[in-house]
């Protein structure tokens, strides 16, 4: 993982808009697993390119796309955000359902089909579920007739791929625990639990190898598993299209659940923007019916009546539509004869200019002939 992210690295550093990045790697509060990383990359100052964020995304994404065994997905920084979960990518939802195993058959369908939507982009999913377990199934009659418990199973175990802290040294500074634990070679192969031996007070040598009272199952497993609402969930987050919006892309996402047929057991909760998106949307009728109420209210108070109001806002739904036709008509017309409209509009202008004058003209002698009538009587005086 180290060495594919840095290949990464050096791919996207070699874009002149990228001055800088910073690359993480291992399990922390953002990170679940080994098998994922995160990179911060620095743009140059807006002023010395001519590039945007999201097009700087564009490129790099085609950048790395022949880099193989891993995925690259980015997102621009927000100033300000409501999301408080880390994703690939800006917007999530959540798709819970009582049935794990549901998960494995149904969310690759809906990412794919997602994928197939032009109203999203870099569609992606936390749904890891190509690990590996090993169950260990234990013949209860040869434990038994070697004196061995599953809780002894157990604590070998433990001792082998655990934190058993068997010690605590003390110096005058600090202190340092001993772990027991078997060799790291070991930590990472299914044959390793062939060298586990178990205590017997049965058996003349003492020790019993694990491997003669139990066989060992490989099964496929999740990496991660998530809860919403305590039941089991999995995040999938996408991004915009360039000019969609996020009204397009949820009604994308309902119609990619019907193309699909995804079974009712699935919900679909939204996160972040998106949920505060949907939360906007439920109250824009109660908005509507305040802003009227307002409205109602202001005319009331300024025509002192309960009936005028009530004529003139209902007179508003009939001059909005003669208004939208009027505009279409204007802007039709406009583009149709735009010389020549503005041709009439520049002989406007000028008539109401020379209007302006005659009568900033016949206001300056009538104020003429008063200062004269004036200074005459004042002569006469």
């Amino acid at each position: 993982m180290a060495e594919r992210q840095q290949e990464l690295a050096a791919q996207i550093l070699k874009n002149p808009n990228v001055q800088s990045l910073t690359s993480f790697i291992g399990v922390d509060g953002s990170n679940i697993t080994l098998n994922r990383g995160r990179m911060l990359i620095n743009l140059k100052p807006r002023d010395n390119r001519s590039d945007t964020a999201s097009e700087v995304i564009r490129q790099l994404q085609k950048d790395v796309a022949h880099i193989p065994g891993t995925s690259l997905y980015m997102q621009p920084v927000q100033d300000l955000t409501i999301d408080s979960t880390v994703s690939p990518t800006q917007y999530q939802f959540m798709l819970t359902d009582p049935n794990i195993g549901e998960f494995t058959t149904w969310v690759p369908k809906l990412i794919d089909r997602l994928k197939q939507s032009p109203e999203l982009a870099d569609v992606a999913t936390d749904l890891q579920d190509n690990g590996q377990s090993v169950y260990i199934e234990i013949d209860r009659a040869t434990a038994s007739r070697y004196d061995i418990t599953p809780a002894t199973v157990d604590s070998a175990l433990y001792n082998a791929f655990g934190q058993r802290i068997v010690s605590t040294i003390f110096t005058q500074s600090n202190q340092y625990r001993v772990i027991l634990e078997a060799q790291p070679s070991m930590q990472h192969y299914t044959e390793s639990l062939n060298s586990i031996y178990l205590p017997s007070a049965t058996s003349s040598g003492g020790q019993v190898p694990l491997s003669s009272i139990a066989r060992f199952i490989e099964k496929p497993a999740p990496l991660l598993v998530t809860h919403l609402s305590q039941f089991p969930a999995t995040t999938v987050s996408f991004n915009l299209a360039p000019g969609s919006s996020l009204g397009a892309a949820v009604k994308a996402i309902a119609q990619a659940e019907k193309d699909i047929g995804l079974p009712a057991s699935f919900q679909t909760h939204y996160q972040g923007a998106a949920l505060a998106f949907q939360a906007s949307l439920s109250n824009e009728l109660f908005l509507i019916l305040a802003a009227i109420i307002t409205m109602y209210l202001v005319l009331g108070v300024l025509y002192e009546s309960f009936i005028h109001p009530i004529t003139i806002l209902s007179t508003l739904p009939s001059r909005g539509r003669r208004r939208a036709a009027h505009h279409q008509a204007r802007s039709r017309h406009h583009r149709h004869r735009a010389a020549d409209w503005y041709r009439e509009e520049e002989r406007d202008h000028d008539d109401r200019l020379r209007a302006l004058r005659r009568t900033r003209g016949r206001q300056v002698r009538r104020a003429r002939r008063s200062i004269r009538r004036v200074s005459y009587v004042s002569a006469l005086f």
